[in-house]
Parts: C-alpha cells; sequence; structure tokens
C-alpha cells in the first residue's frame, strides 16, 4: 500500500521538479536508440555486475524503463506486469520500506523528529512520518538524504539482477519519477493514463483517502497533463485486468522494437 513518503529515489524535491520539469522533456528518443549500447548506471559508466564478468558490449545492458502517471492510476500493477514479461522491477515505496526498518535509519529519523514518528512497537509510523515531512521542502529534503543513498544501492543491485538473469529491462515504479529526476536514468518512460474517478474510487477504497487527501498528495506532485506530455509511451487502464495486461505487452512490446532500430 503507497503511504505517500518521498520514495522515487532521487535527491529533489517534487517543487525542484517543477520548475526544471519543462527544460528535461524524457520519454526515450535518443536514450532509447543508444539503450543497448551504453552502460550500467553507477556513475562510472559500467555496472557493477560488467566488471565482474564480461563487458557490457558481450552483455547487453537491459533498458530502464520508467513508469509515471496520476495517484492510484495502476502503476504498480503495470509493474507486475512487466515483471510477468521478463523484467526485473525496481520497487521504490517498498525500498522506502526495507529502508525505514533499518536501525540507522530508525535513529537519523528519531533524532530529527521525535518519538511520536514512531508506533507503539517502536517501529517507524509511515504515515506520521508522511504527516511531518509533507509539511514543508526543508523537512521532505531531510528525509531523501537520510533513505535515498539506500534507495540508490537498491537500483544499482535491480540493474546487476538484470544484467545477471539477462532480463530485457529494469522498470522503474516510483511514485515521484519525474520530480525525483529520475527518468533521466530511464530509456522509455511510460505514462499509466486512468480516468479520474477510477483514480479516486481506487485509492479511496485501497488506501482509505479521502478527495482532500488524494488532492493533497497530488499537489506536492507534477501536474498529472504535465506528466503525460514529457512520456513517449502510454498504457490505458481503463479496463480490467486482462485488458490492462494485454496493453502492457502491447507497449513494452513496441519499446524493445524502437530500440532494435538503427540510430540515424
Amino acid at each position: 500500500m503507497r503511504r505517500g513518503l518521498p520514495s522515487d529515489g532521487g535527491g529533489k524535491s517534487a517543487q525542484t521538479g517543477r520548475r526544471s520539469g519543462g527544460a528535461r522533456r524524457r520519454g526515450g528518443n535518443a536514450r532509447l536508440a543508444g539503450a543497448q549500447a551504453s552502460c550500467g548506471r553507477d556513475g562510472r559508466g559500467v555496472s557493477p555486475a560488467g566488471r565482474r564478468g564480461r563487458s557490457m558490449t558481450e552483455r547487453r545492458r537491459p533498458m530502464v524503463i520508467g513508469l509515471t502517471g496520476g495517484v492510484g492510476a495502476g502503476k504498480s500493477t503495470v509493474a507486475r506486469a512487466l515483471a510477468k514479461l521478463g523484467a526485473v522491477v525496481y520497487d521504490a515505496d517498498r525500498e522506502v520500506s526495507h529502508a525505514l526498518a533499518d536501525p540507522q535509519v530508525k535513529r537519523e529519523i528519531v533524532a530529527r523528529w521525535g518519538q511520536e514518528v514512531l508506533t507503539e512497537e517502536g517501529a517507524v509510523d509511515r504515515r506520521a512520518l508522511a504527516s511531518v515531512v509533507f509539511r514543508n521542502e526543508a523537512d521532505r529534503k531531510a528525509l531523501e538524504g537520510i533513505v535515498h543513498p539506500r534507495l540508490g544501492r537498491a537500483r544499482r543491485e535491480a540493474m546487476e539482477r538484470a544484467v545477471s538473469e539477462g532480463a530485457p529491462a529494469v522498470v522503474y515504479d516510483a511514485p515521484l519519477l519525474m520530480e525525483a529526476g529520475l527518468d533521466r536514468e530511464c530509456d522509455a518512460v511510460i505514462f499509466v493514463d486512468a480516468p479520474e474517478e477510477a483514480r479516486r474510487t481506487r485509492v479511496a477504497q485501497e488506501r482509505g483517502w479521502s478527495e482532500e487527501e488524494l488532492g493533497r498528495r497530488e499537489a506536492a506532485q507534477l501536474p498529472v497533463e504535465e506528466k503525460r506530455a514529457r512520456a513517449r509511451f502510454v498504457v490505458h487502464n481503463k479496463g480490467d485486468l486482462a485488458q490492462l495486461e494485454a496493453e502492457t505487452r502491447r507497449v513494452f512490446d513496441a519499446i524493445l522494437e524502437q530500440a532494435k532500430r538503427p540510430t540515424a
């Protein structure tokens, strides 16, 4: 269940992403064309897995596909569909949960925000913490500084696993993909499109959010229209699960096929 913490994996807040969004139109043009020739993203041009074994020219780097869309659009369902098609999924929300369970992370969080962000059992209470960090950008950035280094390691591990398994792609399922600048790491970005009424119903049923809470969470993100404009591919989530999986397969096949085309 999504709880709304900044589980994006990058180092920028939603406000920062909004200011620079117009200059960073992403979605896979030049990056998609060069996807199979470029190397992993550990900051030195090759992935750790590539350094340990064959070179990345011999062990083709999997594509990186980012998912974006409005809150409750069904991005995680699309991620699971892509996993069925052989992709390795980096689930930012899950990785945040793992990070918050780290004793050192908990100590740093308590040192800044106090015992009131803990449950009765002594674990970090994600809802309580989210209510604090959404108050202002300084708190949001402070949490990012604590959590995001661990999320970066998780993304590198996902790439290593994909290389090792020969997977065609790594999928970034991150709520704040564009706001955090993670779309810059992607060879293609998919916008998951769902009707607003369906999104409202979904978050009310699955997360217990009111319309006011949904509006508050979406206000901390880029406008849905901008996300769609910056994504190259669209998956329409307007039917049942079978239809969504078929739509996801169609888009995934199109991305992989385009990556095979020679550059001009």
